[in-house]
């Protein structure tokens, strides 16, 4: 089959992909669209990004077989990344060989050049996996140029964001519901990079992935009906969707589900949800959401175990080295200039008056 190409490009990071597939191409746009994507400059051009990464995902029976054989006849280490289990070996501190069994899916990296080939028996499964990938180079190329990865989700109005932590991820994701479906553009539901700027404060960019969001919020925000007649009318969710999910939107009846969730490809919190998305924003204010009524301004708030770097990730490790953790200097700029945004409690309780509460302190904090 014809190799088709894209590209990724997040600030001065980028990534080729390349597939003996379609179904991984067309899934990195529908993933990665908060990066920009592009056809790949045609051969012989200057490209001025020389820190790039590449990336060959393949649909590959006898390469996929090929490295598992490398792996188990050169001795492996076990390791975890994106949830399962990964067997890999390195080369002489050279080559990376490494197999996940349950997933099908083989992996080898050449640190010399910086490229990594993907292969697997299944176009679904190479297409999540080569996802995944290109996620992580290009957060490997951003941690070497200062941006940082937090565990928070983001809005941006008029180009200032509020970046919202709660003791829960529900109640995270709910307060940067409730503000995106009124208004606000959505940067993050999950994680968002950050970087301080040398005068003070934070620039983000968005980290794409998709979100779970359950039945009892959707129904919260109007939606529930709306999502559920786009399920019915065949539109499919994410392939690792609760199957209980599936039936509950399937049923002509209202049921009791409210904690069940919908898994949402990051597109279809716009062709879904109609949610804006945002590209790009700078931090004005800090939301931390919480289950009793009333606002309260907290200023100087400590923030434990927001930041997240590839050595302290447990889902997706930095397994192949591709880049460096981010530097001490710049995770303490970054937590420096967390702590010195304005800080307010506030209520993600059923009811218009929380709602107007949360809407009255984000307008409050992107004004200044």
């Amino acid at each position: 089959m014809p190799i088709t190409t894209t590209r990724i490009t997040a600030d001065t990071a980028q990534v080729t992909v390349s597939s003996n597939r379609t179904t991984p191409i067309t899934w990195i746009p529908r993933y990665l669209s908060q990066w920009r994507t592009t056809a790949p400059a045609p051969a012989g051009d200057a490209d001025p990004l020389t820190s790039a990464l590449t990336l060959q995902a393949t649909v590959d029976k006898s390469r996929a077989g090929v490295i598992a054989d490398a792996v188990i006849e050169r001795g492996h280490r076990p390791a975890r990344y994106a949830g399962a289990d990964l067997l890999l070996t390195q080369v002489h501190g050279g080559p990376i060989y490494a197999v996940q069994p349950n997933g099908h899916l083989a992996y080898h990296y050449c640190p010399d050049t910086r490229h990594l080939q993907l292969s697997g028996l299944d176009d679904i499964a190479v297409a999540l996996a080569a996802v995944r990938l290109t996620r992580d180079m290009i957060r490997a190329q951003l941690q070497s140029t200062g941006w940082t990865l937090l565990r928070m989700a983001a809005v941006v109005k008029d180009g200032r964001a509020l970046l919202i932590t709660g003791a829960s991820d529900r109640a995270t994701t709910a307060a940067a519901l409730h503000l995106a479906t009124t208004g606000w553009h959505l940067l993050a539901l999950d994680r968002v990079f950050a970087r301080s700027r040398p005068g003070g404060g934070l620039d983000l960019l968005p980290w794409p992935a998709s979100a779970q969001i359950s039945l009892g919020l959707l129904d919260d925000l109007k939606l529930y009906e709306h999502v559920r007649r786009c399920a019915q009318a065949g539109e499919r969710l994410h392939p690792d969707q609760d199957p209980n999910t599936d039936h509950a939107l399937a049923s002509e009846t209202r049921m009791h589900v409210r904690d069940l969730t919908c898994r949402f490809y990051p597109d279809q919190l716009r062709t879904w949800l109609r949610l804006t998305p945002a590209t790009e924003g700078t931090a004005a204010g800090i939301l931390l959401p919480r289950t009793s009524p009333g606002t309260t301004r907290t200023d100087g708030t400590r923030l434990h175990d927001v930041l997240v770097t590839t050595e302290t990730d447990d889902r997706y490790p930095d397994v192949f080295g591709l880049g460096a953790a981010p530097r001490p200097e710049q995770t303490a700029a970054v937590r420096q200039a967390l702590e010195a945004l304005p800080h307010w409690h506030v209520p993600v309780v059923p009811g218009t008056r929380a709602r107007a509460d949360i809407f009255t302190v984000a307008e409050h904090l992107v004004a200044g």
